[in-house]
Formats: structure tokens, C-alpha cells, sequence
């Protein structure tokens, strides 16, 4: 009898859980070639070795519970960060803006337009930071923080500010990363608001 891929696949499998593979190899080997013999299979092959190889692999890939914790941190670092560049500024946003005015001479861009965006730059940066902090709303405030950047990204390029535009290059970077990986935010208060709708259905 031809042994197919998904017999041999179902034979392996209940043969590795009977024998405890990570401890006994060899009592793998046997228990594959003995349902083999049931199965009228007539094969014998070097489980053990397989096995071996499979656990050596398995040893190479990342855990989930590592990227979420590492997830975590990341989230927190960059949350930090956001929140202390809005908090430092709340008591100075005039001169903030007064700033971010005379960075901006000699752009296309009016006076007022650049004074309007630097009232609204700290204020998010503190409820965004805060939020990935926490890990409430993190899409959203992902999103949003994302947005702040292209704007500040437009302005820095305007004045051709090169080395903050690499510079913000990396902040996006990050928060790519953080967005692309939502998947790992098992740590979060939007994990355990989610856990807890489920659980009340």
C-alpha cells in the first residue's frame, strides 16, 4: 500500500504524541512503523531523526508571547515618548507655535495655517501617547498619530529640514510597525474590553 501524504501525515502525528517526543525519540520511530504495519503500510523510516529535525525548527521560531511582550514595550516606549512631547508644551503652546511659525519662513503656507496646526499638535501627542500607553483605542490613536506625521512630514520637507525629516522617518517607521502588528496587542485595555464583551454574550 502507497502511503499518502495526509496517512503519513496522521500516522507521524499520533505516533509522536503517543511516544512524548521530546523525550523519547525512539519510542516515536517504533510507534510510526508499528501503525504503519497496521495500516498494511510496509515502510520503515528514521522518525526519530524527524523528529529530532522538526523540534530543532520548532526552537528557531518566534513565540507569540514573545512579540506580545515585546509588542508591549514598544507600544509603552513610543506612548511615553508621544505623551511627553504634548505634556512638556501644554503650558507654552503660544510660544510652541511662535516657533513652529519661524521654522516654517519662507514656505508657501500662511502664518495662521502654521499657528492652527501647532494648537493641535501637543494635545494630540498627549491623548495619543496616553491612549498606546494604556493600550485603549491603539488602532485609533495609531491612525491619528500617523496622520500628525504626514502633516509634519509636508512641513519639514516645505523648508527642506532634512534631518528632521530623517528623523520622523523613524518615528513612522515604529508606528508602521505598531500598526502592522496590531494582531500581537494582547496586552492592551482593548484586549480585555474585547474579552469581556465575549464573555457577556
Amino acid at each position: 500500500m502507497e502511503l499518502s501524504p495526509n496517512l503519513y501525515k496522521l500516522i507521524f502525528k499520533s505516533a509522536r504524541s503517543l511516544a512524548n517526543v521530546r523525550h523519547d525519540h525512539r519510542g516515536c520511530d517504533r510507534l510510526f512503523n508499528e501503525m504503519c504495519m497496521m495500516n498494511g503500510v510496509n515502510i520503515r523510516l528514521p522518525i526519530a531523526a524527524i523528529c529530532a529535525m522538526n523540534e530543532s525548527r520548532q526552537s528557531l521560531l518566534l513565540k507569540s508571547a514573545d512579540i506580545s511582550l515585546a509588542y508591549l514595550l514598544l507600544r509603552i516606549v513610543v506612548g511615553v515618548n508621544y505623551f511627553n512631547h504634548g505634556f512638556t508644551r501644554l503650558d507654552n503652546i503660544p510660544g510652541f507655535a511662535n516657533s513652529m511659525v519661524d521654522a516654517m519662513e519662507g514656505a508657501w503656507m500662511p502664518d495662521f495655517l502654521v499657528r492652527l496646526t501647532a494648537y493641535f499638535v501637543s494635545p494630540i501627542e498627549l491623548v495619543a501617547g496616553l491612549l498606546l500607553v494604556v493600550g485603549l483605542f491603539t488602532r485609533l490613536s495609531l491612525v491619528v498619530t500617523f496622520v500628525l506625521m504626514v502633516i509634519l512630514m509636508y512641513g519639514v520637507t516645505v523648508v527642506q529640514n532634512w534631518n528632521a525629516a530623517s528623523s520622523q522617518l523613524i518615528y513612522n517607521i515604529v508606528l508602521f510597525i505598531l500598526l502592522a502588528g496590531l494582531g500581537y496587542n494582547r496586552f492592551s485595555l482593548d484586549t480585555l474590553v474585547a474579552n469581556r464583551k465575549r464573555n457577556s454574550r
